[in-house]
This record gives C-alpha cells, sequence and structure tokens, in this order.
C-alpha cells in the first residue's frame, strides 16, 4: 500500500462541433476551437481521492493568437470502500472568459453530485 501517489495529465484537442442553449437562446461561439486541460489527482492509502482540473476552449485570433472563450473547473473527492464499491462527490462550474476577448460567450452551469460508483471487471 502507498500512503500517498501523485498524478497528473494534460490534453489538447480541437473542437469540430460545439452547440449550447439556455431557454431557447444559443450562445456558441464562433468554431472551430481548441481546448486544453491541465490536471492534478492525488490517492491515499489506497482510499481516498482527490483529483482537481481546468478546462480551457479557445479559438484562433489575429496573428497566430488565442481568444479564450470558457473555463471549465472540476473538483472530485472519493471514498474507496472496496475494489468495487466507492462514494463520491462531483462539483463542475463552467465560466465564460469575458475581460477583452471578441467571442461573444455568456454560457455559465454549475453541478454538484453525490453517488456512489459500482465497478468491477472480468479477466
Amino acid at each position: 500500500m502507498n500512503w500517498l501517489v501523485m498524478s497528473w495529465f494534460l490534453t489538447l484537442g480541437i473542437v469540430p462541433q460545439q452547440t449550447e442553449c439556455c431557454n431557447g437562446q444559443y450562445c456558441s461561439p464562433v468554431l472551430p476551437s481548441t481546448v486544453a486541460e491541465i490536471g492534478l489527482s492525488a490517492t491515499a492509502f489506497d482510499h481516498l481521492i482527490l483529483s482537481t482540473s481546468m478546462e480551457n476552449y479557445q479559438t484562433k485570433g489575429d496573428n497566430l493568437t488565442f481568444n479564450p472563450y470558457r473555463i471549465d473547473y472540476k473538483f472530485s473527492a472519493g471514498v474507496r470502500i472496496n475494489d468495487n464499491v466507492s462514494v463520491w462527490f462531483d462539483h463542475e462550474c463552467d465560466h465564460p472568459v469575458l475581460s477583452g476577448n471578441i467571442v461573444k460567450y455568456d454560457y455559465r452551469s454549475e453541478m454538484s453530485k453525490l453517488y456512489i460508483k459500482l465497478e468491477g471487471s472480468t479477466k
């Protein structure tokens, strides 16, 4: 048993399609866009898991610059009961990046979840 395991990830990609709306009003940016996410995770004593990440969306600007228009923050905390059962709390909030941005984008959301996860495998 390891008392603490730290891990990280970085993802880079494109967003070929994106549609978001609320109450019939679309709030999608000009596409295509790029996306980057960076995250950290820590597992203590093989049972307590904490993770967080930030995901940023941007469009191409003039002179090879990028115009960020949205950032999503994610946080998870879990307790692994055994190899098959864990209890989790997740929170995600999505915010527009408005400061000096030429993209008109005002999508916002937040969600918290509390759940039990059952998992298994076959060999």
